[in-house]
């Protein structure tokens, strides 16, 4: 009776293999573990996913990421970094290899001194023309482990230099200022900068301004600068003089400070042809002009004289000869 029962089930077992043709399909892959120690806030680590479909039929195979890197992982095709995405849709040939980039973006409100940990899974899911002919699926291969300690020591250090674009402004014009900052530490830096105005003194009554870093930027990555430009309304401001008075900050640390005049001048007067040279020199070396000035006046008077003087002379001669001529 047993072993009626044993080839009962021996022939259930061929028969089924028979009626249900079943395909098995693979991707090759590495499984190395990926590790990365002393994960710095605010940084982006990429490496690289080499996927081989072993099959002989074309197929797209879906890589995700799963566990605690999940919020911060994602993919995209080499050479195609507009189209990084959660997910990645790879069609491979048969037999064939396509390379990819994981990309994991630590975030600044992720905490330090911990490990995050998760896989990077592969999918597979046959083209359309072969759906038919392959009912049943075979997946072999693993996940990839990915280990991501977050450590080392955050170096916020950077510089910047402010250069006013248009030193003399006419009333009404914009005021445009150009911050060029250089991220000299080991994190991205996303600066902001405090602008305010004053005159022989006086704070300009709502001239003070702070220019946040554009939110939909990554910020300026270590070792890279950046040129960001701002512009100030001077609608209020009279005609003169004014202390332009720059800050940069990285969150609530101060790194660089800078003060500088600009001259606020008629409407149309920067028209006129050198008005700013000539609006510089007469600003800023009144007393040069003052002391040229009365050198130039000396130097012309004394010219006067002599000329006037030879002039004076040479009558006189001319009338000495005339008389002894006559006699």
């Amino acid at each position: 009776m047993q072993i009626n029962l044993i080839k009962i089930v021996s022939l259930a077992f061929i028969l089924l293999v028979v009626t249900l043709p079943m395909q098995i399909s693979a991707i090759a892959q590495s499984v190395e573990p990926i590790s990365i120690d002393n994960a710095l806030r605010g940084q982006e680590y990429e490496r690289y996913l080499s996927l081989t479909n072993t099959d002989d039929s074309a197929a797209d195979f879906e890589v995700v990421a799963n566990g605690d890197i999940f919020d911060f992982t994602s993919f995209y095709e080499v050479n195609t970094p507009e189209k990084e995405s959660p997910k990645l849709l790879l069609h491979i040939p048969g037999q064939g290899t396509a390379t990819a980039i994981v990309k994991f973006t630590i975030s600044s409100d992720l905490k330090s001194d911990k490990t995050y940990k998760g896989y990077i899974n592969f999918s597979y899911a046959p083209v359309s023309d072969s759906v038919e002919k392959n009912q049943n699926l075979v997946i072999s291969g693993v996940g990839r482990p990915v280990s991501i300690t977050l450590g080392g020591k955050e170096v916020v250090e950077s510089r910047c230099s402010f250069m006013p674009v248009n030193g003399f402004v006419e009333a009404g014009t914009p005021l445009k200022i150009m911050v060029t900052c250089i991220n000299d530490g080991n994190i991205n830096i996303k600066p902001s900068v405090q602008v305010s105005v004053s005159q022989n003194g006086q704070l300009v009554s709502g001239s003070g301004m702070v220019f946040l870093y554009d939110s939909n930027k990554k910020g300026i990555k270590p070792s890279q600068s950046e040129v960001l430009n701002y512009e100030l309304q001077t609608g209020n401001f009279n005609l003169g003089t004014y202390q332009i008075d720059v800050k940069a900050f990285q969150g609530e640390k101060e790194f660089q400070h800078n003060i500088y005049d600009v001259k606020i001048l008629e409407k149309n007067t920067l028209n006129t042809p050198n008005v700013a040279s000539l609006a510089s020199i007469a600003g800023d070396n009144q007393q040069w002009i003052s002391m040229v000035g009365v050198v130039v006046l000396a130097i012309l008077i004394v010219t006067i004289y002599v000329f006037v003087k030879k002039r004076s002379k040479g009558k006189f001669i001319n009338a000495s000869v005339q008389e002894t001529s006559s006699k």
